[in-house]
């Protein structure tokens, strides 16, 4: 499967939810090999850039100053 196929990574996203049952397996096996999509396992296209970013936010995070201000006195 090519990772940079919006369409292929929205199919595989739905199979992985189980939103794709048998019934509806045929209408989605002509456009890509869904035994193939089964068999990658639970990580997905935009994992890695996904843990990289939040890696990069709570270092950013972890630098600023925490404002606190009593909203009663």
């Amino acid at each position: 499967m090519r990772a940079s196929n919006v369409y292929c990574t929205l199919i595989e996203t739905l199979v992985k939810a189980g939103i794709i049952t048998e019934r509806t397996r045929a209408s989605f096996v002509r456009w890509v090999g869904l035994n193939e999509i089964a068999a990658e396992g639970e990580r997905m296209v935009g994992d890695d850039v996904t843990e990289a970013s939040i890696g990069s936010l709570k270092a950013i995070n972890a630098t600023k100053r925490r404002i606190v201000r009593r909203v009663c006195p």
